[in-house]
C-alpha cells in the first residue's frame, strides 16, 4: 500500500500573493532590462546558439545545454566574473535556455557570495518554467541539480522574438510544462484541456508563467504547496540522467507524466494525455531502461523518491515507496501509449 500525503491547493486556483518574489515582464528584452537593471552596471552572459542566431554582444559566451551544467562549468564562469571585475553593484543577466539560467543563477549566488541576477529565457522551458522561482543548481553524476540554492532573481523577462531561432522541437519542450502546471490550476487546466493546437497552447505561456509565479510567491522554498510543480519530474529526471542527451528535458517530463496521470486520475487522465499528445513529444521511454538504475535514480532525487501524483479537482498528493511506484509503471503506465488522435 502507498503512504499518501496530502498537498493543499485551492480548487480555485491560486491565492494572489502579498509578497510577489520577483516581477515577470514581457516585451522587448532589451527595452525591459533598462527598467529592471535601476541605474546598475549590467554584465551580460549569453547561450552561443542564441548569440549568433540573434547577433547579440555578450560579455561571456556559454555553450549551452544540460551538458554544461557542472561543478567545473560554474567554476570556471566564476573565475571569468572575477577576472571581469564584478561585483555586489552588477546585475547579472543570463539569456538562453533553462540549462543556462541554472547555471548563471547558481554561480550569481555562490560568487561574493551573492550577486544580483536577472534571466532572460529564450526558449518555451524556460520561459514558463525553468527560469521562475530561484531555483539555481547544476548537476552530478549521479543525478540532476544535486548541487544548487535557491536564489531569487531580480526579475524575469519573457521576450517571445527570441522563440524564432529555436528549433521545432525544443519550442514544444516547454507545452508540457505548461500542461503540467496546469494540472494543479483549475483556470489555466480548462483552458489547456480547451487547446485544439500547438499555437493555442503556445499562447497560454505567459499565463503559465504567472501561475508557476503565484505559486513561489507563495511557496519561495519549496516546502509545501510549490511541491505540485514537481509533477512528471520523479521518473522525468532518472530518464534523463540515464540517456541524456539522447532523451530532452521536456521528452523525459513528458514520458513521467504518463504514469503519475494514470495512477492519479484513472480514467479522468484521458484529456491530460490527449494534451500531451498534441504536443507530439514521446510518451514512452526506451525500451532499453534498466530498472535497477532507474530506481536508483529516482531515491536518489531530491524528492527522496517520493512522486507527486495529481488528484481529481486540481490538486495533488505526494505518494512514497519508489519499489511500489516502480512496479505500477513497469505493469501498467507504459505498456500502451495514449491512442492516436485524428
Amino acid at each position: 500500500m502507498l503512504e499518501r500525503t496530502e498537498i493543499l491547493i485551492p480548487v480555485g486556483g491560486f491565492l494572489t500573493p502579498t509578497e510577489p518574489v520577483h516581477p515577470l515582464v514581457e516585451g522587448p528584452w532589451q527595452d525591459c532590462l533598462g527598467d529592471l537593471a535601476q541605474g546598475r552596471r549590467v554584465l551580460l552572459v549569453g547561450e552561443r546558439r542564441v548569440v549568433d542566431a540573434h547577433d547579440l554582444e555578450v560579455d561571456i559566451i556559454l555553450a549551452g545545454g544540460e551538458r554544461q551544467k557542472s561543478l567545473e562549468a560554474a567554476t570556471q564562469l566564476a573565475r571569468d566574473l572575477v577576472v571581469s571585475g564584478i561585483d555586489r553593484n552588477h546585475l547579472l543577466v543570463a539569456i538562453g535556455g533553462g540549462a543556462t539560467t541554472d547555471l548563471v543563477g547558481f554561480v550569481a549566488s555562490v560568487t561574493l557570495r551573492g550577486i544580483p541576477w536577472l534571466p532572460i529565457p529564450t526558449t518555451t522551458l524556460a520561459m514558463v518554467d525553468a527560469s521562475i522561482g530561484g531555483k539555481t543548481a547544476v548537476n552530478l553524476p549521479e543525478g540532476k541539480n544535486l548541487v544548487g540554492s535557491f536564489h531569487q532573481p531580480e526579475g524575469v523577462i519573457v521576450d517571445r522574438r527570441l522563440l524564432t531561432s529555436l528549433p521545432h522541437a525544443r519550442r514544444m519542450e516547454g507545452l508540457i510544462e505548461l500542461v503540467k502546471t496546469a494540472l494543479c490550476h483549475g483556470a489555466l487546466g480548462e483552458k489547456v484541456l480547451a487547446a485544439g493546437s500547438v499555437e493555442e497552447l503556445e499562447a497560454l505561456l505567459f499565463h503559465g508563467a504567472q501561475v508557476k509565479l503565484d505559486l513561489v510567491s507563495r511557496d519561495p522554498l519549496d516546502k509545501g504547496p510549490r511541491q505540485a510543480l514537481n509533477l512528471g519530474h520523479t521518473v522525468g529526471h532518472a530518464l534523463e540522467a540515464l540517456f541524456m542527451p539522447r532523451l530532452s528535458h521536456g521528452e523525459a517530463v513528458a514520458i513521467g507524466l504518463v504514469p503519475v496521470l494514470r495512477m492519479g486520475l484513472g480514467d479522468g487522465a484521458q484529456p491530460w494525455l490527449e494534451a500531451l499528445q498534441r504536443v507530439g513529444l514521446p510518451l514512452k521511454p526506451p525500451n532499453e531502461v534498466d530498472r535497477d538504475q532507474l530506481l536508483a535514480f529516482m531515491q536518489r532525487d531530491k524528492k527522496g523518491g517520493k512522486m507527486v501524483v495529481p488528484r481529481p479537482g486540481y490538486s495533488v498528493e505526494l505518494w512514497s515507496d519508489a519499489e511500489a511506484i516502480l512496479e505500477y509503471i513497469e505493469s501498467e503506465a507504459f505498456v500502451d501509449t495514449p491512442p492516436t488522435i485524428a
